[in-house]
């Protein structure tokens, strides 16, 4: 599970908000980005725990996103070629609700 690839970031966002979060089921599906969003007072909408590597995994993950994309949090990884492409890790559509996030 290795954050340095699309794939292997999205695994470790999952990881955190299911254990860090405590998020199950529909309720990864729902969430949505703007739910992370920081207060301009520096306050977070959903408080993350106050860990470094934590916090450089969801700020990596919110920089690899594309800037015009679906307000869901999960966001569909793409494959090397469109990481090369694109520069972006990820593509503007929502992961679909079975993805199989946890596995390989």
């Amino acid at each position: 599970m290795q954050p340095d690839l699309p794939k292997g970031l999205i695994r470790h966002i999952f990881w955190h908000n299911t254990l860090e979060l405590a998020l199950r089921g529909g309720e990864h599906y729902n969430l949505k980005i703007q739910q992370f969003k920081k207060r301009k007072d520096g306050a977070e909408v959903i408080s993350i725990p106050a860990d470094n590597a934590v916090i450089q995994d969801y700020e990596l993950y919110f920089s690899k996103r594309p800037p015009i994309c679906e307000d869901a949090f999960y966001l569909q990884p793409c494959n090397n070629n469109e990481v090369e492409f694109t520069g972006y890790w990820f593509k503007s559509a929502q992961m679909r609700e079975k993805s199989k996030v946890h596995k390989s």
